[in-house]
């Protein structure tokens, strides 16, 4: 059985990268790949800006047997009349 694997990892001060993995096949031959790809900012910036891979598929739906419901009259924010603030 193929599994592939995605991890995100610091590489060390001394230059190494040490990854340990948990397999149900212990004691077997295993042939295992590794590529290596920098992280730019540019990466970082768009992964924090954008919904979990899946996000939608897992919560499609999640609301039918409980819908939201509004008011026909929504209470007023407290905040509604606060006028005109000091700064």
């Amino acid at each position: 059985m193929t599994q592939d694997l995605q991890l995100e990892s610091r590489v060390r001060t001394d230059g190494i990268l040490a990854v340990r993995v948990a397999l149900p096949a212990s004691g077997a031959n295993t042939d295992v790949i590794v590529t290596i790809r920098p992280k730019s900012a540019e990466d970082k910036r768009i992964a924090q800006s954008t919904w979990p891979h899946g996000y939608f598929e897992k919560t499609y739906g999640s609301l039918a047997a409980d819908p939201l419901t509004i008011p026909e009259d929504p209470a007023p924010l407290p905040f509604a009349n606060i006028g005109r603030l000091p700064f």
